[in-house]
């Protein structure tokens, strides 16, 4: 199995201070972690679709690991490109990055680097807002290939084992049946503690509401991506979700997502 591999967004804020400690309270054994600075430089590059022009560096506040996270390797890198180049452009098992604030409006702002990676995430992204491990986890489940992309993302991660995890389905209970036994056969498999659950609503409402309800320390949602123009006019659940809680938020789009993918239709993922 190839190496695995966490990207840290770090702009050294206390946001980024909070997303790094989440990342320390949990477990990464034999993971490969690099920890990416992006400070973009004027003007910028000619070519903004060029690779991330990343360079190892030695930051004048080195980021450590803890001992405990078990970390194979550590690495700094530095980019002057625009933080939101830098991250999308650099494929990850998981990219990790804190949020400027709580709720719809201070949450994640119109123009962020969480914002852009929110709306079109390439890598499966973790949106921290606090820094406490995830041991109980509200995961969206139904019919779609994202939806399922989400339940696998979160069966590799290594820590997953310590959790109890929570599948909600929204509106179409009865014909999602078949993928909420794989989703519970998947992570059951993983060593996570399942249990379904099923609901009727607005489904962006009810995740955040089913999500307080049961204090889920993070939320899983799998998402088609939206892109270009659309995902300024057609907000995907997810992003509504990441904007109205005050949870941790995990969003995981299709691997090699492009822009003429054709998203399923679903009640949980957007």
């Amino acid at each position: 199995m190839s190496q695995r591999l966490l990207i840290f967004g770090d702009d050294h804020s206390p946001h980024a201070d909070v997303a790094w400690l989440w990342i320390n309270n949990h477990r990464w054994r034999g993971w490969h972690l690099q920890v990416i600075t992006a400070e973009p430089v004027f003007p910028p590059r000619p070519d903004p679709d060029l690779s991330p022009d990343l360079q190892p560096w030695t930051p004048p506040n080195s980021r450590h690991p803890f001992a405990d996270a078990g970390f194979a390797a550590c690495e700094h890198l530095h980019s002057n490109d625009d933080p939101r180049i830098t991250l999308s452009g650099h494929t990850s098992d998981l990219t990790v990055v804190g949020t400027r604030g709580l709720g719809h409006v201070k949450g994640l702002l119109l123009g962020s680097t969480a914002d852009d990676l929110l709306h079109h995430p390439f890598n499966p992204v973790a949106f921290i807002r606090h820094a406490d491990p995830a041991r109980h986890i509200l995961v969206g489940v139904d019919t779609s290939e994202p939806s399922r992309h989400g339940v696998e993302v979160l069966a590799g991660l290594p820590w997953v084992t310590d959790t109890t995890v929570t599948l909600l389905t929204v509106n179409n209970g009865s014909d999602a049946g078949t993928a909420v036994q794989n989703a519970v056969g998947v992570l059951s498999a993983a060593g996570a503690v399942v249990t379904p659950r099923y609901a009727d609503g607005r489904p962006a409402q009810v995740i955040v509401q089913e999500a307080d309800s049961c204090d889920a320390d993070l939320i899983v949602l799998g998402t088609s991506g939206l892109i270009g123009r659309e995902r300024h006019h057609s907000p995907s659940i997810s992003a509504e979700v990441a904007h109205h809680t005050q949870r941790n938020v995990l969003v995981v789009p299709m691997p090699f997502q492009t822009d003429d993918t054709d998203p399923s239709s679903s009640s949980t993922t957007g």
